[in-house]
This record gives structure tokens, sequence and C-alpha cells, in this order.
């Protein structure tokens, strides 16, 4: 995971290495206004301490400084853009359709300002308040990531389009997060919002719970936390995933419920026994067990050292990222990989590879890892795909197996 730290690296790095360039102000407008300041195509655009009107013109750092700016990024698509709003209340309008990152003040500013962000082209990922203090913000986006903090004031709206997100981190204590009632709260943070229909929950505290309850609409809901903080998840209907990096303090609870449902655990080092057919989970680190059930969930992906998965009599699809993979996927058409790269989490870290796949009744598709594997199809029509290494498969159908029984 990690990520808002990868795009927080990335945004001083570029910050950095950018050299201000000159800019002019020309016959341009921004949400009706003359600009004042219009930028160059890869350049940095700094403001004024007063209040001005800046086009960004595919500019790639914009420092808006000092007072009322109101601030409009055109340009080209493939340009990102990183914005700093800074203090004031401002107005920004994103439409150039490339990467936008909008931050509504600097890293040791308290955020008090009203400020409007609204990217309707393009994906954006906005940091809007300070913890702790009211946040009157107006955020809307179409594509993207927000990243909320403070407690919402009456002036306050946030909306976000089919495929975006809304982040919350807690730094401390209990979290909740309500789909129904479309509300987060945290002890420093609290917001209403519409949309949104994915939600990440970050923290770094030892003790606490999050409690999130779901809709019968398709949602998805990541969580990183220390394995000492509780979750207690109630997906509802609704075709949900749930991701996380640990599986919770003695507490948690999880509840897929009606719909077919993913489950993603990256584990990283850490040796995991999955069994879907009841839910139960046992976790080892080093000395330390852990279990934990999770209910209703159809599908898994997981990524750990060493993964033990047992299915169900019904179709599922199973995916792992194991040093070493054993996998019986039971009854139904399964679709089972060893193969799978789960680019956001940590990756267990594997010298080597081996896997074993039994697809048991039903026509599967199984595919082994990159390393040396035995995949044995079962009763019914299925398919093997060793992949790289030398890989031993049984089954109607054969691609990339040294050795056929």
């Amino acid at each position: 995971m990690h990520r808002s730290t990868t795009i927080l690296l990335t945004s001083l790095l570029a910050a950095a290495t950018l050299q201000p360039t000159a800019a002019v102000a020309v016959a341009e407008t921004c949400q009706g206004l003359p600009a004042t300041l219009v930028g160059t195509p890869g350049g940095r655009l700094t403001d004024t301490e007063g209040a001005d009107v800046l086009v960004t013109n595919g500019a790639s750092v914009v420092d808006a400084l000092g007072g009322d700016d109101v601030v409009c990024a055109t340009g080209d698509a493939g340009t990102r853009t990183l914005t700093w709003l800074g203090a004031g209340a401002d107005s920004y309008l994103g439409t150039s359709g490339a990467e936008q990152e909008v931050r509504t003040s600097f890293f040791t500013d308290p955020d008090v300002a009203v400020d409007v962000v609204r990217v309707t082209s393009g994906v954006a990922m906005v940091y809007s308040g300070t913890d702790g203090l009211p946040n009157g913000d107006v955020i809307e986006i179409d594509a993207g990531t927000v990243q909320w903090t403070g407690r919402m004031t009456a002036e306050g709206r946030l909306a976000g389009g089919p495929v975006s997100t809304l982040r919350t981190v807690a730094r401390r204590g209990d979290a909740m997060i309500n789909a129904v009632q479309r509300a987060v709260v945290t002890e420093g943070s609290s917001a209403r919002y519409t949309g949104f229909p994915s939600q990440e929950f970050m923290t770094s505290a030892y003790k606490g719970v999050l409690r999130y309850r779901g809709t019968n609409e398709p949602e998805q809901l990541s969580v990183e936390a220390k394995d000492t903080y509780d979750r207690i998840v109630d997906l509802r209907g609704g075709v949900d995933s749930y991701s996380s990096d640990g599986v919770g303090g003695r507490r948690s609870s999880y509840d897929g419920g009606a719909g077919r449902d993913q489950l993603r655990l990256a584990l990283g080092r850490r040796e995991v026994d999955a069994d879907l057919d009841d839910g139960r989970f046992v976790v080892r680190d080093g000395k330390r067990t852990v279990r934990r059930t999770f209910d209703g969930f159809e599908d898994l992906a997981v990524g750990a050292a060493r993964a033990k998965v047992d299915g169900t009599p019904a179709g599922e699809q199973i995916a792992v990222s194991a040093c070493r993979a054993t996998v019986s996927a039971d009854g139904g058409e399964d679709r089972v990989y060893l193969n799978v790269v789960l680019t956001e989490w940590d990756r267990p870290g594997c010298p080597s590879h081996h896997g074993r796949i039994d697809g048991g009744a039903g026509d599967d598709e199984l595919t082994g890892s990159k390393g040396r594997d035995r995949i044995f199809g079962g009763r019914g029509r299925d398919m093997a795909y060793g992949g790289s290494g030398r890989d031993t498969c049984v089954a109607e159908s054969t691609d990339s197996c040294e050795a056929r029984r």
C-alpha cells in the first residue's frame, strides 16, 4: 500500500527539480474572469500574495500563495499538475483531463479558509483540511481520490463520481464509516458525502476500532492499519470488495453479506491457512498465531510468504501471490491464479516460487506461478497453464507444461 507516501515523495521531488518560469497575462479567462497570470507548459507558475486569476496552461507546479485566488487547470492531458492553493479562500477548476494533485494548504499551515475544488476532467488527488479544525471546503471530483481532514461545517460539501475514492486518515481512536448515511467520523474529522463508491481508511494508531456499514450497492473498502486495531465490517448487499494489510485485533469481525464479494489480504512475510468454506483464517507471524473469521466472501486474493487455500463446492476465483502456494479449489467452475502481482500491496519478497493446485470437480481454469508447479485438474474439462518454471500438469488442455501425466 503506502500510496499516500508515494504520491507525497513524487510531488516533493517534482517541486524541487522544477525551476520557476516567467508567467505572463494574455487574453485568457478562468471561471469567467480575465487571467492575471498564465503558466507555460511543463513549467512552474508562482502567484503573488494578492488575489489573482491563474490559468495553468500545462504548468507542472502551481504555487498560489496568499490571497483569494481563482485557478483553472488547463493544457495537455498528458501533463501532471501539482497545485498548492495556500492561504486564502481559493477556487480551483480542473478541466485539462490530466492527473491533478491539489493541496488546499501547505503541510504545516492550518487550513481554515473555505476553498472550492472542482475537477471535471482528469484524475484528481485532493488533500483538504487540517485534523481537529473546522473544514468548510467544497470538493467535487469525477474520478480520483479525496483525502478529507477536519470537521465539516454547514457549508462544506464532498461529491465523488462513479470511480472516486474517499480516503479517511485517523491519527488516534475509533472511526466510523456509514455508507448508508453517507457519513465518516473520527476523533479529529467528520464529513458527509455523496458518491464515492470506494473508501480508504488509514491509521497509525495501535488501539481503536473501525466500524463500517455498507449498502446494497457495489462498494469497495480498503483498510491499512496495525493488526492490534479492530475492524468491524458489514458490507451488506452488492458486489463488494474488502482489502487490508492485516486481519485486525481480537474484536474484529467481517461479513461480506449478500452478493458476490471479494476478500483481498496482503500479509507480507506472514503465513496463512484459509478455508473459504467456513471463512476461517489462521495467520502465523513467527511464533504468533491469529485466528479470524471472514463470512460471506466468495472470492479471495491473498499475498503471503506461504498460503494454503481450501475452496468451496461452488465456483470461485482464487488469486495467490506467495513463495509457497497450495490451493484445493473443490467443486464448481473455479479460476485459480498463482501468477498475480498485487501491485498496491507489499510483496512477500520470494527467492523462489512453488505451487500446487487441485481443481476438484467442475470445469476449471488453473494458472501456475513463475516457479515449479504441480497442477491437477480433477473431474471435468480443465485448462492448465503452467507458466514459467518446470511444471507438471494433469488436465484435458494444457499450455506451458513441461511434464504431462
